[in-house]
């Protein structure tokens, strides 16, 4: 992860650019670039590539050699057979076929067109009305760690297959407006976000989390001063009749007080602002577990090693339709 920031590589939760074939590529070869340009070696680069630079250098220092195989010894086990792989499938891709060697399938990549995603964007949904499969869609864009983009996401170039891109355009605005629509648990909570809680003058001063909205501005007009606020308190004094007796019916009359409106008012702000308090403490503590995948893994294997997940359950938390896993991908576990 580090080297891969160090070379401008995006990672968050939701996008990792070390998955994207293109930008993963140019980024490797500039590493292996600055690699070179230390050791003046490529199979001390590509040492360097596996285990970094400082590994080598300690192993060049301990053993005193200056080459791969005079410094094997010194270094990570795993970079003494990585070297050595790297070399063997560099000559099979070139020299294969002299040797006997050919493919019985190819696969080519998917002709595909860019469009541009700003905002919240759910890939399935996506998927769904424009047509498109979803199994291609992750697969033309690896980069995208789960089925979503997260609200911030800004121009994010999304590739589509071109064979179904026409049938899209013809339908953009539907296509992209449902992709983009939030879910509703996920409306509410940003919706707390978003919302100021200074109706008026409000002595309590503002929320603190708010501050960072773009609505948090926005200032409400009290109730017109007029009109009756639901709840309020009221004075109330009784009139007597000129006669003395109990008997006698009271007349009552009420009279509005603004000081006691106002505390309604103020009661009913922070009533309110309390229960915003708690829709997003609740959103902010609920903080999925993820599992990123590695060559090998299985949904079986991953269902075993967290405890009271099915494969079932991991398929549908992670909208997986069929059984295949990518390195890589972050699956969501719990």
């Amino acid at each position: 992860p580090g080297t891969g920031r160090d070379l401008k590589l995006y990672q968050d939760d939701y996008v990792d650019e070390r998955m994207d074939p293109v930008k993963a590529t140019e980024a490797a070869c500039k590493y292996l670039r600055d690699l070179y340009n230390i050791f003046g070696d490529w199979e001390l680069a590509m040492a360097g590539y596996n285990c970094g630079p400082g590994a080598v250098k300690r192993a060049m220092r301990r053993s005193g050699g200056n080459s791969f195989y005079t410094i094997y010894d010194a270094l990570p086990k795993e970079t003494r057979g990585y070297v050595p792989q790297f070399v063997a499938f560099t000559y099979l891709m070139h020299y294969g076929n002299d040797h006997g060697i050919f493919a019985e399938t190819y696969e080519f990549p998917i002709p595909h067109d860019t469009i541009q995603v700003s905002g919240y964007f759910n890939l399935e949904t996506f998927a769904k009305h424009s047509t498109m499969s979803l199994a291609d869609l992750q697969k033309m864009n690896p980069a995208i760690t789960t089925t979503i983009l997260p609200e911030y996401t800004r121009r994010y170039p999304l590739r589509v297959p071109r064979q179904q891109y026409a049938y899209f355009a013809s339908r953009r605005r539907a296509v992209m407006d449902s992709a983009g629509r939030l879910p509703a648990t996920m409306a509410n909570a940003l919706l707390a976000l978003t919302e100021d809680t200074r109706y008026g003058a409000d002595s309590l001063g503002t929320w603190t989390a708010l501050n960072r909205s773009p609505l948090a501005g926005l200032i409400l007009a009290d109730n017109p001063a007029n009109g009756t606020v639901p709840g309020e308190t009221a004075q109330l004094a009784m009139t007597e009749p000129d006669d003395e007796s109990d008997d006698e019916p009271k007349t009552v009359v009420i009279r509005k007080s603004r000081k006691q409106t106002d505390a309604a008012k103020q009661e009913n702000r922070v009533t309110s602002r309390k229960k915003k308090a708690e829709v997003v403490a609740k959103a902010k503590r609920f903080k999925p577990r993820y599992h990123r995948v590695h060559d090998g893994d299985t949904l079986w294997s991953i269902a075993q090693r967290y405890s009271g997940l099915t494969i079932d359950q991991l398929k549908k938390m992670n909208h997986i339709r069929g059984n295949a896993l990518r390195p890589g991908q972050k699956l969501i576990v719990g």
